[in-house]
């Protein structure tokens, strides 16, 4: 199979050395042109909502955070030898460290789940654009 973009490349040669017997069919253009936009919207659309997914998760990590450090503060002020505190700090450092790699695989997955959403909406244009210009190529000349 070969790639998109060459073959892309090469109908938009073809076309240029094919002899214009009459003016492109400016409708057609114009509508080709009109869905290149729509994609464009919808692929930022796509982004925004996946960056706006990515921007709550990371608040909700960061509001966790908060409430972990003051349960931490009251654990570490409670009355106890210094071992004991020692080996509660140690396991809360565990978790936490446990904790926010969970939280950084999470948020890795949201940017490539949003990534890959607008990637499909922009192939997919970018493909009906190549069968748009191999149906020009095709069309009997009058």
């Amino acid at each position: 199979m070969t790639d998109p973009l060459t073959e892309l490349t090469e109908a938009l040669q073809k076309l240029a050395r094919a002899p214009m017997t009459s003016a492109p069919d400016m409708q057609k253009l114009m509508a080709a042109q009109r869905r290149n936009i729509e994609a464009l919207a919808a692929a930022n659309k796509v982004a925004l909502d996946g960056a706006q997914a990515l921007a709550r998760r990371q608040m909700e990590i960061v509001q966790q955070i908060a409430g972990e450090f003051s349960q931490t503060v009251e654990v570490v002020t409670q009355p106890g030898t210094p071992q004991e505190k020692a080996a509660q700090q140690a396991e809360r450092m565990k978790q936490a460290y446990a904790t926010a790699l969970d939280q950084a695989g999470e948020l890795r997955d949201l940017m490539q789940t949003a990534n890959a959403e607008t990637l499909n909406v922009l192939n997919a244009r970018f493909l009906e654009a190549l069968d748009e210009v191999r149906s020009m190529l095709d069309q009997p000349k009058p």
